[in-house]
């Protein structure tokens, strides 16, 4: 009878094999998930529309060189603290309501919308 399942193969130096359960061993990126945010030393919940302000974004996920853009401008520099935790000084925008996009490194994601 034949065993039609997975065989090993060769590791990358060429002299060793990987075990099979080590073929399929996948990596986990962190995807980001935005759950709030407020301005630093204020209890106001609008930016000012000359900007300046620092902004700290709290949700999970984040990961260092985080991009962010707010209404479609793009934020720099955001600085990372932790994974649940990253700031950036707002820019100036007109009065409105504007959706926070947030990219990881590795394309993931995350939006919040007004």
């Amino acid at each position: 009878m034949f065993n039609s399942g997975f065989r090993s193969r060769r590791a990358n130096d060429g002299t060793g094999v990987i075990a099979t359960q080590n073929q399929f061993v996948q990596t986990q990126s962190p995807v980001p998930t935005i759950t709030s945010w407020y301005v630093s030393g204020s209890s106001e919940t609008a930016l000012n529309p000359a900007g300046g302000e620092t902004v700290t974004v709290v949700g999970t996920g984040f990961a260092t060189g985080v991009s962010m853009t707010l209404g479609g401008t793009t934020v720099s520099p955001v600085t990372y603290i932790s994974p649940t935790q990253v700031t950036f000084t707002s820019p100036a925008k007109s009065g409105g309501t504007y959706a926070l996009v947030m990219y990881n490194t590795n394309g993931a994601g995350a939006i919040l919308t007004p």
